[in-house]
């Protein structure tokens, strides 16, 4: 379907997906419904965007894409972010887990959680998990927000 980086935005646009009405009409009041909160012109025009992309692939065919959203909704929960991480740490690699302000909260639960269980136990580093000066998630790619990050992984590797 394409990348969303937000957990939100991406719970909010799977939801919808997974609730995909074979009526007529249904496709379209659920993708104008995944921007009907929206306040902010370059949000707006970013869901679109991907809403854009979406119909190229699949046009009117709802059956598939409400399977697999079904499918996401089945299985995410924050344990799939742990086990993976788990596993990036096993390799000895240095990660940085960069999340956009709207996102804190997801950074405040990772923490809180490894605090609570040290489910990483010594593999997890200070910094690990940042917050970057970003209102959305999607301004994390903006270069001037990514060059940081991948400073202090390239000094962390030296």
């Amino acid at each position: 379907m394409g990348v969303i980086v937000s957990t939100a935005s991406s719970f909010r646009v799977t939801k919808a997906y997974a609730d995909l009405s074979p009526e007529p009409g249904g496709l379209l009041r659920t993708l104008q419904g995944i921007s009907a909160g929206t306040v902010e012109l370059n949000h707006w025009i970013w869901i679109h965007r991907y809403l854009v992309e979406f119909s190229e692939k699949f046009g009117t065919e709802v059956a598939g894409p409400r399977a697999f959203a079904r499918g996401l909704l089945d299985a995410v929960d924050d344990e799939i972010f742990f086990t993976c991480l788990g596993r990036i740490l096993e390799r000895g690699t240095v990660v940085r887990c960069v999340f956009a302000d709207d996102e804190q909260g997801d950074a405040d639960r990772i923490l809180e959680r490894q605090l609570r269980e040290n489910v990483f136990g010594d593999r997890f580093g200070e910094g690990m998990v940042v917050s970057q000066a970003a209102r959305r998630h999607t301004l994390l790619a903006a270069p001037q927000t990514v060059l940081p990050v991948l400073e202090d992984v390239v000094r962390a590797c030296s």
